[in-house]
C-alpha cells in the first residue's frame, strides 16, 4: 500500500488522476497504458495548490472531489470535472 501522504498527479492523455504512489515513476508509466507525465510527491495540500495553478478549470469542479479522497482510503481519483471520484 503506498504512503497515504505521497500524492501523485499523473498526466494521461485522456485527463488526470491524483495518485497515492510511493514508489518510482516508471512504476506509474507501467500502470497507466496513456501515461505522459506525472508530477510530485506531494502532500495533498501541495497537489491541490498545483492542480489549482495548472488546472484552474479542474480545480473549480474537483477541489472539494480531492480533498474527500485525501481523507480516504482510496488510491486512485480521477480529476475529470464531469466524473470526479474516487476509483
Amino acid at each position: 500500500m503506498a504512503d497515504r501522504e505521497h500524492f501523485h498527479i499523473v498526466i494521461l492523455r485522456d485527463g488526470l488522476r491524483l495518485v497515492r504512489h510511493d514508489g518510482h515513476w516508471r512504476r506509474l508509466q507501467e500502470r497507466y497504458r496513456d501515461y505522459m507525465a506525472s508530477l510530485g510527491p506531494f502532500t495533498a495540500d501541495e497537489a491541490l495548490e498545483m492542480i489549482r495553478s495548472e488546472w484552474p478549470d479542474v480545480a473549480a469542479v474537483c477541489a472539494k472531489a480531492v480533498q474527500d479522497f485525501a481523507a480516504s482510503l482510496a488510491d486512485e481519483l480521477s480529476l475529470e470535472p464531469r466524473e470526479s471520484g474516487p476509483v
